[in-house]
């Protein structure tokens, strides 16, 4: 959002910024780890688990990236150079395959591939990679697309949504275990993001009937 304010130079009204507040809250709880037992030399210590330092700020950096990323999408698609979808992804796999490589090569899984291929486990995954991209490029194309019809606050929203649908799906799937602060969170996201919803197309439908209005007097039509 304050990226599309930034580079989109785009305004939002009130109610559309107080259907944030929801939105971040829940993903909050929804998100929220269990605090840790006391430990035994600090009895008063109260810290979440796996939480680092790194991790943060890569997260943090991530989350950035991935709001630049959508605003930089729905400026080259909307903007002077109107790139397809498909044009758009041509130009990005490249430069993400360099960036998925280099990624690899530090975090060490350059060293651990022959091992992996060398060991049964590795039967079937060649499918399983051609199916892995052919359902990323799908997510791809349609994120691109949506992304140009609506605009790049209402793909954030549908991420964090998405974000929370994924905690719900390793429930079922999985059989995650989650607290009712987390379960209040799911629920408080997803109630955001419909209000989120709602609100944008009363603003946009409120937008259209305006434009449909005549601006002229309809009484210089009329014959004399």
């Amino acid at each position: 959002m304050i990226l599309s304010i930034i580079f989109l130079k785009k305004t939002y009204s009130t109610p559309i910024w107080l259907t944030m507040i929801p939105i971040i809250f829940g993903v909050t709880l929804s998100t929220q780890s269990q605090p840790t037992t006391a430990s035994p030399k600090s009895p008063t210590q109260n810290l979440y688990t796996s939480f680092f330092t790194y991790g943060f700020l890569i997260t943090l950096l991530g989350a950035v990236l991935a709001a630049a990323k959508t605003v930089v999408t729905n400026i080259v698609q909307v903007g002077g150079l109107k790139l397809h979808p498909l044009d758009l992804l041509l130009r990005m796999s490249p430069l993400a395959l360099v960036q998925s490589l280099i990624i690899g090569y530090h975090a060490g899984e350059w060293d651990r591939l022959p091992a992996y291929w060398a060991s049964s486990t590795s039967k079937g995954v060649g499918w399983a990679l051609f199916f892995n991209g052919l359902i990323a490029f799908g997510l791809n194309v349609v994120s691109f697309t949506t992304n140009k019809k609506t605009g790049a606050l209402t793909i954030c929203v549908a991420g964090n949504v998405k974000q929370v649908l994924s905690i719900v799906l390793a429930i079922i799937i999985f059989h995650t275990t989650v607290t009712s602060r987390n379960a209040l969170g799911i629920v408080i996201t997803l109630a955001g993001g419909a209000l989120y919803s709602y609100v944008d197309y009363l603003e946009k439908h409120r937008k259209g009937t305006h434009q449909a209005l005549p601006t002229h007097d309809m009484r210089e039509k009329l014959p004399k």
